[in-house]
This record gives structure tokens, C-alpha cells and sequence, in this order.
């Protein structure tokens, strides 16, 4: 095959076959990207930042609870479910405390714009977009920098493990009860992190023993940044190879 027979192909691939084809949907990535959207971005939340990085690690992750319990990959995204289930003012984390209560005066803010953030991707799904290209924009989204190290992602368990192995390698001590119970125990409570001590989710976040040198929990780890490769169709553009 010639360099012009090359081109070619690629051009007829991108260019006339494959014009119509977008990313899959992914319910885990579009979860994520819902929850990064419509409750940390364009919303009050970070102007009413929680007390600890552990405390908004919570209330993340019941946020993409809720989330992943409304989507359907055929049917889409049930927004007013959504909305009710974070508007209801019984809303608990799994140790039974409310999510408003967290916030104090600032939910009055926090819930206002989560609610008109809600409502607009509501209207953009409804009238503008539809079901299926609301999931694949939600699926790219959940797919950034933004979210690499959030629980609910596929690579969630392999992330802890590396924090957990690393950890082990270097010495420091896991937090109570692991310290007695081991890594793998750790490993397996992490499925469900919003169940654990704050004491457990400090240490996997930060690793306080640590120094600078490392071992690094998921805030700093390089696992949480995997190498990014961009894809730059070239030919489309008719530049030369």
C-alpha cells in the first residue's frame, strides 16, 4: 500500500463511514458526568466547600449513588427523580446525617442551584438533544481529568489497590481496624467507601504517614492520571502526513 493509498483509506474511514459514529454510552462514566455537571460545577457547592476534603468525598459519592440509580442506557436520564431525591430534606449519608445539615445556611444557596442546574439539563435533554446524545455527552463527560479519581468509575478498586500496595512497600501503617484485619480486607470494604471511618477514607486520600517523597494516596498518585493519547486526524484537514 502506497502513502496516497494510506491517506485515502484513513480518509474514507473518518471521513465517510465512520462520519456518523460517537463514544458508546457508558452509565458509570455518564453517572459520574451528571454528578460532576449538575451538583460540583456551575452550582454553589464549592462556594459552600464542606469542612474536610473527606466530608465532600461523602456527599460525592451519595450524589453519584443517586445518579446511577436514574439512568437507563435505553430510556436516558430521569431528571426529576434526581431532583427529588436531592431536594428531599430526609436525604441522609449511610451514617444517618443529613446532607443539609452539612452545609448549614449555605444549602438555601447550594440547592438553588442545583435545582436550576437540574432543570436546565432537563430541557436540554427533553427539547434539544434527546435521550441518547444527553447519555454520550454524559459519558464524555465522566470521562475527564476532573473525575479520574472518583469512586464510581471502572478503575476505582485498581486505583486502591495501587495506593494500598504502594503503601504496604513503603511501611506505613494501615488505619484501624486494617491494621489487624490486612490490605486485602481493605481492599474489598473500598467497594463501597461511603461505609468506612473517616479515619479509613484520610488515609486513602492523603496517606498521612507519608512525606513528600511518597507513597501518595489517590489525591497525588499517578494512577489517578493515566497517560492521555490524542487522536489527530490530520488528513481530514488536508494537511500532509
Amino acid at each position: 500500500m502506497t502513502c496516497t493509498d494510506e491517506i485515502f483509506g484513513k480518509r474514507r474511514v473518518v471521513g465517510m463511514t465512520g462520519r456518523d459514529v460517537a463514544p458508546d454510552i457508558v452509565p458509570d462514566a455518564a453517572a459520574l458526568g451528571i454528578a460532576a455537571w449538575y451538583w460540583r460545577d456551575n452550582t454553589a457547592v464549592e462556594d459552600h466547600h464542606l469542612e474536610t476534603d473527606v466530608q465532600m468525598a461523602r456527599v460525592n459519592i451519595a450524589v453519584t449513588r443517586i445518579t446511577q440509580q436514574h439512568i437507563c442506557p435505553v430510556e436516558g436520564i430521569d431528571w426529576d427523580s434526581i431532583k427529588n431525591t436531592l431536594m428531599d430534606p430526609h436525604w441522609t449519608l449511610p451514617d444517618g446525617t443529613l446532607v443539609r445539615s452539612l452545609f448549614g445556611q449555605g444549602w438555601t444557596e447550594v440547592a438553588a442551584t442545583v435545582s436550576a442546574e437540574l432543570d436546565r439539563w432537563r430541557h436540554l435533554d427533553h427539547e434539544v438533544l434527546g435521550a441518547q446524545t444527553t447519555l454520550i455527552l454524559m459519558s464524555i463527560g465522566g470521562s475527564t481529568s476532573y473525575t479520574d479519581s472518583w469512586w464510581g468509575q471502572g478503575r476505582w478498586l485498581s486505583m486502591c489497590r495501587r495506593v494500598i500496595d504502594d503503601a504496604m512497600a513503603a511501611g506505613p501503617t494501615l488505619p484501624s481496624p486494617y491494621d489487624q484485619r490486612g490490605p486485602q480486607a481493605l481492599l474489598v470494604d473500598l467497594d463501597a467507601p461511603d461505609e468506612l471511618s473517616d479515619s479509613v477514607l484520610d488515609w486513602l486520600i492523603d496517606l498521612p504517614d507519608s512525606d513528600k517523597n511518597g507513597p501518595r494516596g489517590l489525591r497525588m498518585h499517578l494512577v489517578t492520571r493515566p497517560p492521555q493519547r490524542c487522536w489527530d486526524p490530520y488528513w481530514l484537514a488536508g494537511s500532509n502526513p
